[in-house]
């Protein structure tokens, strides 16, 4: 674990020790209600650990923070550590269910990452599958009010199975929800590629062609429920389905997909991760109902495969809009988005329809450098050599001349060319 600098850590764990009391007994006494989520959630935001899920680090975290009345730096690391590594211990292997809604065609039988399997086909003439479909339907039941409309619309739709080791329920789904992310991300940015515009309805639908829908359970291994609730997300109902693309289509999406994560894979070490979480920010994108939603999360997309970390806004832009031959018209619709989206983080909402229109326009700005960013046809070794390229002039003149100094620059520090004095 680290800490995230900008936190007088010393002053930050008295504060903590001050706000309760620990007991002999074992308990902990808060002046007022609310005391211990309030430290909890500043200690997670100054708290970096990336070896584990959010979940666990907020329980370690939670342990931690009780482990003695007067807390320091060391004595808070040994016991945070301490009891991560508890948790990690207690891991077992749970089933998630996901239901899922449009062209699931597309999606490969099975999807294997490191920590995640996921089956997209799961036989139904399994006693998991009986087990798992009456423990669902049972819990429809019970929670029926209120989500009448959606549970009678999804009780019929396809189910994949996620399967991974958690400590937890809480965490079995964030790790699979990920996974299921990269996927549906990928499969979905192929299946809209190049879709950028759309007849606006009056009604609010995803962009994306696959969705999860709500009522997500979680399984032990022979179907019973781990976890009494379920959960559940924004969803309009889904009375029209898009058009199943046709075979040669259908083909060469799947092909695409496929394609795109074995190159993923081949990836540098420190690039890798950040591939996924593109895929993972785009499904998230383009899958929500609300179009201003879709349109900053893919903002954010943009700020991912483009550097923004280490630059700025009109650079990503620029970055951007070199894919294109329209240079100057993509560099001004960039322009553009990036006014709206201050706009919108400071005013609040626009209407559904301009949102649309954002929406689709943001996901037409991103896609050529995306598929760039996660093939890497040219090789380059890090995520900066690429960003790098980015940054060349598309001038023919102005890359000439670049050129040309390199090429001065090499003769004049290579020792058997060094005329220099």
């Amino acid at each position: 674990m680290k800490w995230n600098s900008g936190f007088n850590v010393t002053e930050l764990l008295s504060a903590v020790s001050k706000s309760r009391t620990l007991q002999d007994t074992g308990s902990v006494s808060y002046g007022h209600f609310g005391v211990p989520d309030y430290w909890r959630s500043i200690l997670e935001t100054a708290i970096i650990d990336e070896t584990v899920p959010e979940s666990v680090k907020s329980a370690a975290i939670a342990k931690a923070m009780n482990s003695s009345q007067t807390l320091s730096i060391s004595s808070f690391k040994a016991a945070y550590h301490e009891h991560k590594r508890k948790l990690q211990d207690r891991q077992k292997t749970w089933l998630v269910v996901y239901p899922l809604w449009g062209q699931i065609k597309l999606l490969q039988n099975r999807y294997k990452s490191e920590d995640v399997s996921i089956d997209f086909n799961p036989s139904e003439n399994t006693k998991v599958f009986t087990e798992v479909i009456h423990n669902r339907a049972e819990q429809r039941k019970s929670f029926k009010s209120g989500f009448e409309n959606t549970f009678e619309e999804i009780a019929n739709y396809k189910l994949c199975f996620a399967r991974t080791k958690a400590s937890d329920p809480e965490t079995a789904q964030n790790t699979t929800q990920k996974a299921l992310d990269e996927v549906l991300g990928c499969t979905n940015f192929w299946s809209s590629h190049g879709s950028n515009w759309r007849m606006y309805s009056g009604i609010q639908r995803p962009i994306s062609r696959i969705l999860v829908a709500p009522h997500i359970t979680i399984h032990g291994l022979k179907g019973s429920l781990a976890y009494p609730g379920f959960y559940y997300h924004q969803w309009y109902p889904k009375n029209y389905f898009n058009a199943e693309p046709n075979e040669q289509k259908h083909r060469s999406i799947k092909k695409a997909t496929k394609l795109t994560f074995e190159k993923i894979h081949e990836l540098p070490d420190k690039w890798r991760p950040n591939a996924l979480k593109a895929l993972r920010l785009y499904n998230q994108a383009f899958s929500q109902h609300n179009p201003q939603d879709a349109f900053m999360l893919g903002w954010q997309v943009l700020e991912t495969i483009a550097g923004f970390k280490n630059s700025n806004h009109d650079r990503i832009i620029r970055r951007a809009a070199g894919f294109f031959t329209t240079r100057s018209e993509m560099t001004a619709l960039g322009q553009h988005l990036k006014l709206r989206r201050n706009m919108y983080s400071h005013s609040g909402e626009v209407s559904t329809q301009f949102g649309d229109t954002l929406a689709h326009q943001i996901k037409s700005l991103i896609e050529p450098m995306m598929r760039h960013y996660l093939a890497n046809p040219f090789k380059f070794s890090s995520e900066e050599e690429f960003w790098q390229f980015c940054d060349v002039s598309s001038e023919e003149n102005s890359r000439e001349r670049t050129l040309y100094i390199l090429n001065c620059a090499d003769k004049f520090h290579s020792p058997t060319e060094n005329t220099g004095g």
